[in-house]
């Protein structure tokens, strides 16, 4: 199957969430993902089962998954402080944002199953206010996860241990899922919205001027990271 980094997910979901509504996200994701892992054997992933998203089973691990945005324009937030401030901004500006938000470079997988009925990782990243649903703050998390040091997710990211481990580190986990368009020079996450105390008080975009500059830098990380899946295809 021929991949499009630039097809838009909301062509074949009817307006409704790619994440559980697009069959062809679906696809892409188990294409991109089946592949070899940094610790050995490789990421099959199956979707044969009509109640699951995708899965990867072996003798000794059954990992169910399902797709997450990683790249949220916040249009339709719940949060009233961001769709206050969204909705003062011009509408097509906001528009283009989510229309790139919907190519694949928008998109991972994360485990979907409840462990002891708590929360996942996709409920945990959106119901957490210094997280936001943005996905920086989610990658520093997982990078301080892999350090063993605490974050506002830590507890969620360890119930997962047996996912994470298959990428070895932080290192093999972010080349697994091409996500290095999110990283400088030394390896530290490069924020959408710099401030100096993360994780203190709320991660959402604070003014119209902040929310430009979150839109811009995520827009970046999601078409380097198009060019990126692109190139791994070739």
């Amino acid at each position: 199957m021929f991949i499009d980094v630039a097809y838009n997910f909301y062509m074949d979901s009817e307006g409704k969430d790619p994440d559980k509504y697009s069959p062809t996200l679906r696809k892409y994701h188990q294409i991109l993902w089946s592949k070899e892992l940094p610790t050995g054997g490789r990421f099959e992933l199956t979707d044969t089962s009509p109640s699951k998203y995708l899965s990867y089973l072996t003798s000794e691990k059954h990992i169910d998954l399902s797709s997450d945005s990683i790249a949220n324009s916040y249009m339709n937030s719940q949060n009233k402080e961001i769709s206050r401030i969204v909705e003062r901004i011009d509408q097509e500006i906001v528009e283009s944002f989510r229309q790139l938000n919907g190519t694949i470079g928008g998109y991972l997988l994360f485990p979907s199953q409840r462990i002891n009925g708590k929360m996942n990782i996709n409920g945990s990243r959106g119901f957490s206010k210094v997280i936001a649903d943005r996905f920086d703050l989610t990658l520093e998390c997982i990078r301080l996860y892999y350090q063993e040091k605490s974050s506002p997710l830590y507890e969620v990211l360890a119930r997962y241990k047996d996912f994470f481990q298959l990428f070895g580190d932080f290192n093999g986990y972010v080349d697994f899922f091409l996500l290095n368009d999110l990283l400088d020079s030394n390896g530290s996450i490069k924020m959408f919205l710099e401030k100096k105390n993360i994780f203190v008080k709320s991660g959402y975009p604070e003014s119209q001027e902040d929310y430009l500059i979150y839109r811009e830098k995520t827009m970046e990380f999601v078409y380097h990271r198009n060019l990126r899946i692109d190139k791994s295809l070739s």
